[in-house]
């Protein structure tokens, strides 16, 4: 009858933890009672469906022991190490590639012949079992301080498992090698698995910063930290299988030696409890389960279920009694299980639910018991097993605090804020009104905004909730924009007014100025722009047209067109309003160029106005002399004797504005000549008196009117003495 331990039943609850990829140290030793290779077969390599006896090791007493290797890279949790060295050696870290201990034992045959070399320092654990079931199968990694610098070279270090015993195939096992590359029959070596033949079977274990860097980076990775295992290279987590015949006896030699030379050391790490027989195993599946040993049921959480797998004959229906028991009641706190699990021929594998009622009542621990019958087959029987299960109530899940309202002054303002739930059971999943599923949330907004938070844990059957308010305390920019209209060269102060927004201000013209008003003299047409920034650092861009308009010039002159009648003439230009016209205080006009007549000959301030675009006039003043019409009197004689009487010879008149004279003797010679306005002819020949006589003369008269020809005037005087 098998001990209960062969019957392995494991229970998947709800994950909480979760592996991480650090490592501390590999952990050996040899002290009893794990010197003792009975000890280390019957109590740490063995597990269901085998029976053991004659067990015994050659070899050096310190090449093997005990392994923990929870903490480390091998793989492997704990079982038998083996080495053609010493145990001590295995660990890390990796600080030297040519860790070795020479024992001064021989080799091996067996694994001289697998090597091809001669062998040294052989260590072999042998001992004879009994399958209960028709398949044998062990865990196990090998590793050596040979890699990498050794492989294809003259020594290849070497271990192996060799089986004696009835073959179901036929004949028997002669020292039969299982140690071999999955899907092969090529027994593994180091010149056989390494970073360049079947790679995917290697591990490299020496960190690039070692003694020989990393000789496998063009096309294998190696460690780039310290590592927990010495061996500088080790293969992966690997299964010898072989097929049996249930209750037949079999002799298995697990043997490792140095190849080539008695230095560097080599290893073989066997998992403690993976040598087994398998017929039945209910073992444990992760299913959203805390761990695969964890025994814990969550109300109403997660998918638990028991995995019962079978190997070897599966040509007869299995029928595993099952039945319950413990403080949880059958149908109120979980769902019925049936009283016999049931497996058909062909069925490998069955998953039995375990469904946990969620009743929302404060209960405590309460506790279900699963045991089986004792099952009877051809070969062996197995012990009935009980299976110790608790339920717990599902922890509420609550708020450590509740999320504050955040206010801000300024849109556009980030915030970071994260939701702090506690209790429930497993991991927290968090829903964001924003679509985030962190429990940490950053957003940046605009406008006021409410946001809202949902959060369950992996049971998924609680939810909480919780929100809170962004404020954005701000008033945006509000600005009156004017047009200007102005005169050339008239002075503009460019401004707009600030009826709403968040002070202070910076203004940038685009002049490069940054006053609020923008002073200048436009002399055409012209648009600024004007961009105000608030406190805040939000910006709006104003245009402000300026228009130039259309400035008049006023100008004009006169002529006298009568006795007192004055015609303007009018060189204004720009005057799209019109004219205006101030003669002195006598009268107002209208016209563009009008004829005034003056009531009498004297001086008149004329003005003229030239009305513009928008009031741009321009006004100018002019004296206008006003005299009477022309006429020209020229005497018959005079007397230039010294009396200061009649002494000169000149019209009279008016409506000219000069002429010139020409005094002829009787003979037709020019003999005085001049152009005086107040003096005439003072009766003299080049300073010497003219004789009394009669004289010809002519004057040529420029009248007062623009554009009338000169007037000749031809006569006789007479000069009296």
């Amino acid at each position: 009858m098998m001990n209960p331990n062969h019957f392995r039943v494991f229970i998947a609850t709800l994950l909480l933890g979760v592996s991480m990829n650090s490592f501390g140290q590999l952990i050996t030793t040899n002290v009893a009672p794990n010197n003792d290779p009975v000890h280390l077969v019957q109590n740490v390599l063995v597990g269901g469906g085998v029976t053991t006896s004659n067990i015994s090791f050659t070899g050096a007493p310190v090449s093997i022991g005990f392994f923990d290797g929870t903490n480390s890279n091998i793989g492997l949790d704990s079982g038998i190490i083996i080495t053609s060295g010493s145990i001590a050696n295995a660990p890390g870290p990796n600080s030297l590639g040519s860790t070795t201990t020479g024992n001064g034992t021989p080799g091996n045959p067996l694994l001289t012949s697998v090597s091809g070399f001669n062998t040294f320092d052989a260590s072999i654990l042998q001992f004879d079992f009994v399958p209960l079931a028709d398949t044998l199968e062990f865990k196990y990694v090998f590793g050596s301080e040979e890699y990498p610098e050794f492989v294809g070279g003259s020594v290849n270090d070497v271990f192996g498992f060799f089986l004696t015993g009835p073959d179901p195939n036929g004949g028997n096992y002669t020292d039969e090698n299982i140690a071999l590359i999955p899907g092969t029959t090529t027994p593994i070596t180091i010149n056989d698995v390494n970073c360049q033949n079947n790679s995917p079977f290697y591990i490299c274990n020496e960190a690039a910063s070692g003694p020989f860097g990393n000789p496998c980076a063009a096309n294998y990775a190696c460690p780039t930290g310290v590592t927990s295992v010495e061996y500088d290279g080790f293969t992966t987590v690997l299964t010898a299988k072989a097929p049996v015949i249930c209750g037949q006896t079999y002799i298995i030699k697990m043997a490792i030696a140095d190849a080539g030379d008695p230095a560097y050391d080599s290893g073989v790490f066997l998992e403690a409890g993976s040598f087994v027989s398998p017929s039945l195993e209910i073992s444990p599946t992760a299913n959203l389960a805390n761990s695969p040993n964890d025994t814990a049921l969550i109300e109403g959480c997660g998918d638990p279920y028991l995995e019962i797998i079978r190997n070897g004959n599966i040509n007869d229906t299995l029928l595993i009694p099952l039945n319950t028991g413990g403080t949880a009641l059958d149908g109120i706190d979980y769902q019925s299980l049936p009283d016999t699990i049931v497996m058909l021929p062909g069925v490998t594998q069955v998953n039995l639910p375990l469904v946990i009622f969620y009743d929302l009542l404060a209960e405590g621990s309460e506790i279900l018991v699963l045991y089986t019958d004792p099952i009877i087959t051809d070969c062996f029987t197995y012990d009935p097993v009980q299976i110790f299960l608790t339920i717990e109530d599902q922890p509420p899940i609550t708020w450590v605090d509740t999320l504050p309202d955040i206010y801000f002054d300024c849109p556009a303002s980030g915030f970071t804020v994260e939701a702090e739930p506690q209790g429930g059971y497993g991991y927290f999943k968090y829903n964001w009104s924003t679509g985030s599923t962190d429990s940490i949330i950053s957003d940046q907004i605009t406008q006021t905004t409410t946001y809202w938070v949902e959060v369950t844990d992996t049971c998924n059957t609680q939810f909480i909730t919780d929100t809170f308010t962004v404020f954005i305390d701000y008033d945006s920019l509000d600005v009156t924009v004017f047009d200007y209209e102005v005169c050339s060269g008239e002075e503009v102060n460019a401004a707009v007014t600030i009826n709403e927004g968040k002070a202070p201000f910076q203004f940038d013209w685009n002049n490069g100025l940054s006053d609020s008003i923008f002073t200048f003299n436009p002399q055409q047409d012209t648009t600024l722009q004007l961009t105000i920034t608030d406190e805040c650092g939000i910006s709006e861009t104003y245009t402000i047209p300026v228009n130039v308009l259309q400035d008049a010039i006023a100008d004009f002159d006169y002529f006298i067109s009568g006795s007192y009648t004055n015609t303007f003439l009018n060189f204004s230009s720009g005057a799209v309003g019109g004219y205006e016209w101030y003669i002195d205080a006598l009268d107002t006009l209208n016209d563009v160029a009008p004829i005034y007549e003056f009531p009498t000959f004297g001086q008149y301030e004329v003005t003229l106005i030239a009305f513009g675009e928008g009031g741009c006039n321009d006004t100018v003043v002019e004296i206008v002399d006003v005299i009477s019409e022309y006429y020209f009197f020229i005497p018959n004689s005079f007397t230039p004797n010294g009396d200061d009487k009649n002494e000169y010879f000149g019209p009279k008149g008016q409506g000219f504005e000069s002429y010139t004279y020409e005094i002829y003797n009787r003979w037709g010679e020019r003999i005085a000549f001049g152009s005086d306005l107040d003096k005439g002819w003072d009766g003299t020949i080049n300073g010497a008196d003219a004789p009394m006589g009669v004289y010809l003369y002519r004057f040529v008269v420029e009248k007062i009117v623009p554009g009338e020809p000169p007037v000749v005037e031809d006569g006789y005087v007479t000069l009296i003495r």
